[in-house]
């Protein structure tokens, strides 16, 4: 694989990435409608591309790390998009978390134009990605995986071929929405609690003690305690996850019980106004409905 390498996307999770492509010799072009971002690139030593034609016209490698649907169609389609720019035999690797149909749609409009598109989803969190110790999910054919290995191991601690395009996609579906319906239940355990006037530290340390600990009870929910909801996974983002395993259980006739039922949780908060802060925030939603105080 040649050492240069293209990035959509250079925001939380993205300039994680930016960071350990560069830290390993990778001549990196990065693009990101965020001006802050671009300049945050630039300081780490990546060429700002001009536009998505010009990420095209740097390198015939390049990953995509958005945070909706729309914004991932809006980026491979249209003539101004990745696929209709792509020179031949370029590869476009999606690291956000989609639709598998999607990734399947796209990989296969690309193909027309003999361009490769396959996902890597990543696990883990922005400090993780910054660390260079996610862990990628790669949907897509072996010698294609094994083209964008350096790039793989550059920027993660390991990486999972799940299998053929879509794979990636689906494996993360299937990994979050149980992280996430865990965090709704403990959500609304503290919500509860706070009530009944229950000691939350005391909660915190008898949860972690029994059978009910977890690593999202020690990551998320413990900064329920503290208040703190700052952007590390917003809840927009958790309700896309959550609707999208919905949608896969809905498209192959499975039932999803608990995951409707989360996504009502992700839902509510949304509409409460907090869309755009922390998943940490569906706590602070259901305490407000719970105790009658106005949401913030």
């Amino acid at each position: 694989m040649e050492r240069s390498f293209g990035l959509v996307g250079a925001g939380i999770m993205g300039k994680g990435l930016t960071r350990n492509l560069l830290a390993q010799g990778f001549e990196l072009s990065v693009f990101d409608s965020d001006p802050a971002a671009m300049e945050r690139a630039a300081g780490m030593g990546a060429r700002p591309a001009n536009g998505l034609a010009g990420l095209c016209a740097a390198t015939t490698t390049i990953g995509t790390c958005l945070q909706s649907i729309d914004a991932i169609r809006a980026v491979y389609l249209g003539p101004d998009g990745l696929i209709a720019n792509a020179r031949e035999g370029s590869v476009l690797v999606d690291f956000s978390t989609s639709d598998p149909a999607v990734t399947r749609e796209l990989a296969e409009q690309a193909a027309v134009r003999s361009v490769q598109v396959i996902d890597a989803p990543m696990l883990r969190m922005e400090q993780h990605a910054w660390e260079g110790t996610i862990v990628l999910l790669v949907g897509g054919p072996e010698e294609v995986v094994e083209r964008c290995r350096p790039a793989f191991e550059a920027v993660s601690e390991r990486f999972v071929h799940c299998g053929p395009v879509g794979a990636g996609h689906t494996f993360k579906l299937l990994n979050n929405v149980n992280g996430l319906c865990m965090h709704a239940m403990y959500a609304e355990t503290f919500a509860l609690a706070t009530k009944l006037g229950v000691d939350l530290d005391r909660l915190l340390e008898v949860l972690s003690s029994g059978m009910s600990n977890s690593t999202i009870l020690g990551a998320l929910s413990k900064r329920i305690l503290t208040g703190e909801d700052g952007p590390v996974f917003a809840t927009e983002v958790a309700l896309k996850d959550v609707s999208l395993f919905a949608k896969l259980a809905a498209d192959t006739k499975s039932p999803s019980l608990l995951a409707s039922a989360t996504r009502e949780v992700y839902q509510l908060t949304t509409l409460l106004g907090y869309g755009d802060k922390d998943v940490v925030s569906v706590g602070a939603a259901l305490r407000s409905i719970s105790l009658g105080e106005r949401a913030g």
